[in-house]
Formats: structure tokens, C-alpha cells, sequence
């Protein structure tokens, strides 16, 4: 093999395992190296165990597709599945990309259900879902029952046991787990989904901001709705899916790092064994690997103890709009308490406590901007090591009646943080204020549309 990047036809032999040990290394390490041929495995790899699938399943059409379409013999199948594969990935990550996805479907006496693909990769700050495809493989009906929050299983079995409908089907609650690049992993439960699978297969959708897991800090800010169809402007969304910011607490997930994610969702019964209802023998678990995408910046020198950094979602927006997010860290000896937002007659930015800095020019806050900062969300404690992210659309920033969105070509983005209170007390040690300036990013923006 050349020094040319391999072509299509060498990533499907490495995915079949039909490359020599050192060819397969030297495709591996590039891969690791060049993000576009990585993606491009990666789709491949996911196409591949689209078509294990669907060879296992010789009367089923693939996902998406009519059932009257015949079954193409196992070459243009993988075409065809590759064509779609630009919409519809699963990502299956690991340390060798030739493992096969063995943990994208589970099944018992009762239900079947698997991962659908989606796509391989997301960017930061952006509506992440998943699909699960069940089919049951009985006449009951396996039925997702959303629970209330604070809701233990034995009230939720009397809830659903209290419904002649529920009765009638197999009641199941839906849990996730998520690990992160840095190897830890939250579980909790996934909220506001509901969804009842029959004979005939159906897909039920979950949004990561749903999956309700645990926060050792500050959880994020979220002043843009994460929607299907894309990211909008909405200072409420976050606090109604998402949950208050407070420093601790079980919050809707949303991803603050870039990197590789796993997510593990588990189908689990509720109902005692002997009851009313009927119950799983044993839960069903599925789960897939993840990509988190954005543009970071670099820390900035710490002031009084606290760095700050800047991370957008992309480096190229089109027809995604630039979402960024100002990072803190505390470094400092001792828990640290700023506001981020807020009401304040101290001379800072209103309402948010940053500039937009593009090109070193500073930018200005629009002055209709609806921003709402529960009263317990002020004056947070940021704990020693703790790192906390405000969320937010560049275009809530103008300068000379322009928008970020109307710039063309390539841009350094930074943000510059202030906190000053307006009163204060000199005892007390825990209060931070100062300015602090970030490392630009480097961003090509599209010009006017």
C-alpha cells in the first residue's frame, strides 16, 4: 500500500478481516490519524452490520425500505445499505474497528429490540438521539411506561395495574447508561417516553437530554432549544427538559466534552413476578458507541484560580448555526461563587456576564434577549476541579447592526468572562470576580444566505 489514503474497497476487506495483519495496522493507525477517513470507516462499519442484520433476517426488508422490495443477493445489498448509510448509521466504537456490533440487539421470550442506526457522530450541543426497534414475539403487547419523578416501581406497578389497558400488556420502564471520555459512567432512568410494540415492528425515539443521570457539578446552561430539527434560540427549553441548574442533582443529559460516548439502554420490568401483571424474565440490554464533535480552545492562564475556554459546535457553520459555550474552571484552593447571568448594577455584560470577541473586537449583547436565571441557579458554588458551560447562540451578539451568521471567511472566536458583584462582604473567601479573556478559535463562517 502506498501513501495514499485506502480506498473503499481496502475498508471493507479490513471490516471482513481479510487484510494481513500489517496492512490492517497501517489502515487502523491512518484512521487514527486523518478524522475523514475515520468517519469514512466508521460509515462502512456501520453499513456492514446494517447487512449482518438483514441477512439475518431473510424475510424483512431492511429498516426504511417497502417490504415488496425483493432481497438482492449479498453484493448489491451492501450497496444499497451503504447508499442509505449517509442517513441512517449506527457507530459501533472500539479499539479495533473490525469488531463486530454484538451488543446492538438483544432479545427474550417476550421482545426483540435493537438499536437502529442513526448517524456516527454529533456535534456539541446539538439534538443527539437514538432509535430502538422492537417487535414482540407474543400476542401481549410490551408497553414503555414513562415513570413520574420520585416514582418507585412497586407505585408504578399500582399506577399501571389501576389501567385495564395496562393490564392487558407487558408494562416495562426504559434506563440508560452513559460513559464518557473519561471513562466514567452515570445511570439513570429516561423521562416523558412512552411507546407500545406489537407484532409488527416499530421504532421508539429517545433523546439523550431525556436520559435523566446524575451531576457531580454544575450541570449546563442552556439558553437554545435541542430539537429535531435543529438547534434554536429558546431560554426555556433547557430549564423544561434539562432541568434547573443547581450544583449536584439528576439533570437531562447533554454532552459538555467532546469525544467517544457509550450509551446502554436497558428495557427492565417493574411488576413483582406473580402479579397482575406480567413480568420480563430478565431485563434486555443494548447498547452502541457514540462520537461528540466541536471546535475547543485552549485554557486561559487562571485568575484568582479560574480558567476559562471557549468550545463551539463547528468550525464550518452552514446550515447548523454556531452554538458555542463559555467554560469555567476552578483551579483555586476552595470552592468558587460567580454568576454567570443576571440582574447586577456592577458594569458587566447584561445579561450574560461575557463579551463575544471576534477578530479582538468586542460584540454586543442583543437588547431583547430573554434570558431566565432562576434565582437558584445564582451564586453557585463551582467546586475545587469542578468545570461548569453556559450554552449559547453567537448570533444573540451584534456589532454595527451585523450578525456573527452575515460574516464571511475565517474568524478568531473568543469570549471575555467578567464577574463583579455589587455588593459583598470582605469576609467572604468564596467570592471570585475579575475579567478573564480566552484563547481564540479559528471559525470559517458562510456569509449571508
Amino acid at each position: 500500500m502506498t501513501g495514499r489514503l485506502p480506498d473503499d474497497a481496502t475498508l471493507v476487506a479490513l471490516l471482513d478481516g481479510e487484510l494481513p495483519e500489517a496492512e490492517a495496522q497501517h489502515v487502523l493507525a491512518a484512521a487514527r490519524s486523518d478524522a475523514r477517513l475515520h468517519d469514512r470507516l466508521r460509515l462502512l462499519q456501520a453499513a456492514r452490520a446494517e447487512l449482518v442484520w438483514a441477512l439475518g433476517r431473510p424475510d424483512a426488508a431492511p429498516p426504511d425500505m417497502p417490504s415488496a422490495t425483493p432481497r438482492p443477493p449479498r453484493g448489491p445489498l451492501l450497496f444499497v445499505l451503504l447508499g442509505a448509510a449517509a442517513l441512517a448509521v449506527v457507530v459501533v466504537l472500539g479499539l479495533d474497528a473490525r469488531q463486530p456490533a454484538r451488543d446492538a440487539a438483544a432479545e427474550n421470550r417476550w421482545l426483540q429490540v435493537r438499536l437502529v442506526p442513526l448517524q456516527p457522530a454529533w456535534e456539541l450541543f446539538s439534538p443527539i438521539r437514538f432509535e430502538l426497534e422492537g417487535t414482540a414475539k407474543t400476542a401481549t403487547d410490551c408497553c414503555v411506561v414513562a415513570r413520574k419523578p420520585g416514582e418507585s416501581g412497586a407505585e408504578l406497578a399500582v399506577r399501571v395495574a389501576a389501567d385495564a389497558a395496562g393490564v392487558a400488556s407487558l408494562p416495562l420502564v426504559l434506563e440508560a447508561e452513559v460513559t464518557g471520555p473519561d471513562g466514567k459512567s452515570r445511570r439513570g432512568s429516561v423521562a416523558r417516553v412512552e411507546h407500545t410494540w406489537t407484532a409488527t415492528p416499530s421504532r421508539l425515539v429517545v433523546e439523550l437530554v431525556d436520559v435523566l443521570l446524575p451531576h457531580a457539578g454544575i450541570n449546563p446552561m442552556l439558553n437554545v432549544a435541542l430539537e429535531p430539527d435543529g438547534v434554536r434560540e429558546d431560554f426555556w427549553w433547557g430549564i423544561r427538559r434539562a432541568g434547573t441548574v443547581d450544583a449536584g442533582g439528576t439533570h437531562g443529559f447533554v454532552p459538555e466534552e467532546v469525544g467517544e460516548y457509550r450509551i446502554r439502554f436497558t428495557l427492565r420490568s417493574f411488576a413483582p413476578a406473580g402479579g397482575r401483571l406480567p413480568a420480563f424474565d430478565e431485563p434486555l440490554e443494548v447498547s452502541t458507541g457514540f462520537a461528540i464533535r466541536g471546535v475547543v480552545g485552549a485554557w486561559s492562564e487562571p485568575l484568582n484560580g479560574i480558567r476559562a475556554r471557549i468550545v463551539a459546535n463547528t468550525d464550518h457553520p452552514g446550515k447548523t448555526p454556531l452554538v458555542f459555550a463559555v467554560q469555567l474552571r476552578n483551579e483555586s484552593d476552595r470552592p468558587r461563587t460567580f454568576n454567570v447571568t443576571g440582574t447586577t448594577i456592577a458594569k458587566i455584560p447584561q445579561p450574560f456576564h461575557f463579551d463575544l470577541m471576534i477578530d479582538a473586537e468586542a460584540w454586543f449583547q442583543r437588547d431583547d434577549l430573554g434570558v431566565i436565571t432562576p434565582a437558584m441557579s445564582t451564586g453557585l458554588a463551582l467546586e475545587v476541579g469542578g468545570e461548569r458551560s453556559v450554552v449559547v447562540l453567537a448570533d444573540f451578539w451584534r456589532r454595527d447592526g451585523q450578525r456573527p451568521a452575515q460574516l464571511s471567511g475565517r474568524h478568531a472566536f473568543a469570549v471575555r468572562f467578567h464577574s463583579e458583584a455589587s455588593l459583598w462582604l470582605d469576609t467572604d473567601k468564596a467570592l471570585w470576580q475579575g475579567k478573564i479573556d480566552t484563547p481564540a478559535i479559528a471559525i470559517e463562517m458562510p456569509g449571508p444566505k
